[in-house]
């Protein structure tokens, strides 16, 4: 039977920190994650459970799309429930007391996208600043030293001409709350004086991946798109008339002309594979810590172009082709006039966004990353990002929640209860790792007494001198007893680091770790 685990995913018993992980669920995060876990990073990643799904379901749904991507089991982070908006981030004591003695370093990216505030508490407020704070506490009182946090390169705000990595509130007007809470967020972590090191990151408008167009967001740059797209689809349901309406809409009315544009204004836009490949090589070497990074092009696109890509695709989903004339259609004024304002009205929150962007210097980044050039946000490119968002209706309706067939946590669970009540295991305990890939992994330290496994804590020590690594497949049918451990190591399906294969004590201490949920 081949080998299923990938080499790369066997990675050795921890030998470095973990690094905790927010925002692991949204766009750019889930790309971090992927990244980071790839390069065999110890992850612990704060997730948050909503009315849907569990904070487990979350980071199984991320990674169920990457590994169906990739072809490959991955990984699992360990998973901290709790949420930036609360004190000490909603984490019980336990979880505190893990991250006190596994973690040292921060990736920040959970945030609010919401431009403007209702409320002088509300969002994008509480998450952006609020929850800034509270991550900061948390870092004080648990000993993380090291914040790497990602910010947007519009914290310039209304400036024009070059803006500066160096730069950040110079007194410039904001063109909105996300903005002004982003400069709020920055300032804090700079003048926190526990911190040994902080790295910001300052993305552009951040679009769909640069390969396949996938994205999870459409602010910003879709949003032009998003409104124009309900109209035709509700347009659609009349039929031929409802073509000649889009059809007239696309050549007279030009509705990105509403936004007050020419289309000679340039757009700064980033794919967010490149925006996640440049953080994580900075993020992995400590010589590149402590510095700001704008994550923009060197080349700005226009408003035309994002224009006729999106009246391109727009066709493409009327099925209207471009070349073909339709009969003309003599649209009242009234009529027209109220589909324009209500373009207008639904644009209204994006008018600070869709403006003629500044030049961003990006001098640090070249100097780290010169092997990694932002791709050009080409025709191509935008037609591919905006074409996943028109085919996937902008992400609706909403996946049902990952039912899990296995999980793995639940097998080491009386291990896990056993650990309960001391600080850690036993720093001078005989001890073990299990690495379990795939949907229902993850990662403990086993305390061993003898060939016994008689305590586990969630996460991969950095003194374990032997460790098991397999896919939840393999130990599920492990489990479930439709495979015997010397069937699983023999035939290549569980790697035994720190100890041959044919040690009769590793078979034995495997045995007994997937006998607990049986004993």
């Amino acid at each position: 039977m081949p080998l299923d685990l990938p080499a790369s995913i066997a990675i050795r018993v921890r030998t470095m920190a973990y690094i905790l992980l927010t925002g692991g669920t949204g766009f750019l995060g889930r790309y971090v994650l992927k990244d980071c876990l790839l390069a065999g990073v110890p992850l612990a990643v704060l997730v948050r459970s909503n009315k849907r799904e569990t904070a487990q379901q979350r980071i199984e749904a991320v990674l169920g799309h990457w590994e169906q991507l990739l072809e490959r089991p991955l990984a699992r982070p360990v998973i901290l429930e709790g949420d930036v908006r609360q004190p000490r981030c909603g984490l019980d004591e336990r979880s505190l007391g893990w991250l006190t003695r596994h973690c040292d370093s921060i990736v920040h990216s959970a945030a609010s996208m919401n431009f403007h505030a209702s409320r002088p508490d509300g969002e994008p407020f509480h998450s952006n600043v609020v929850g800034t704070a509270n991550l900061l506490g948390m870092c004080q009182a648990t000993g993380i030293r090291h914040f790497h946090h990602v910010s947007t390169a519009y914290v310039c705000g209304l400036r024009e001409g070059r803006i500066l990595e160096t730069e950040l509130d110079l007194g410039q007007e904001s063109g909105n709350d996300y903005e002004r809470s982003k400069i709020a967020a920055e300032k804090q972590i700079r003048e926190a004086p526990f911190l040994a090191s902080a790295t910001f990151y300052r993305p552009a408008s951040v679009i769909g991946d640069s390969h396949t167009g996938y994205t999870t967001n459409f602010h910003g740059f879709y949003a032009p798109l998003q409104v124009l797209y309900s109209m035709v689809k509700g347009l659609l349901g009349l039929g031929d008339a409802g073509r000649q309406i889009i059809d007239d809409m696309m050549k007279r009315a030009r509705f990105m002309d509403r936004l007050n544009l020419s289309g000679q204004e340039g757009k700064n836009l980033v794919p967010v594979d490149w925006v996640s490949s440049v953080l994580t090589h900075v993020l992995l070497r400590p010589e590149l810590h402590g510095r700001t990074y704008h994550l923009t092009p060197r080349e700005r696109t226009t408003v035309q172009l994002v224009r006729d890509v999106f009246e391109d695709v727009l066709r493409e989903f009327a099925e209207i082709p471009a070349d073909v004339e339709l009969p003309p259609i003599d649209l009242p004024p009234a009529e027209r006039e109220a589909a324009e304002r209500v373009f207008r009205e639904q644009m209204t929150t994006y008018d600070s966004h869709w403006r003629d962007d500044p030049y961003f210097d990006d001098t640090n980044t070249v100097e780290v990353a010169p092997h990694l050039p932002c791709p050009i946000a080409d025709r191509e490119m935008l037609l591919r990002t905006s074409r996943f968002a028109v085919r996937g209706n902008f992400g609706w309706p909403r996946p049902q929640p990952v039912q899990l067939e296995f999980n793995a946590a639940e097998c080491l669970r009386p291990l896990v209860d056993a650990a309960r009540g001391a600080d850690s295991i036993a720093s001078n305990s005989d001890r073990a790792a299990l690495q379990v890939t795939g949907p229902g992994g993850g990662g403990w330290s086993l305390m061993l007494d003898g060939a016994a496994p008689v305590a586990a804590e969630v996460g991969l020590a950095d003194d374990c001198g032997l460790g098991f690594h397999l896919n939840s497949r393999t130990f599920s049918a492990i489990v479930r007893r439709q495979m015997t451990v010397d069937q699983a190591v023999y035939s290549g399906l569980v790697v035994v680091e720190g100890g041959s294969p044919a040690n009769r004590r590793a078979l034995e201490i495997l045995q007994k770790i997937v006998a607990v949920p049986a004993g």
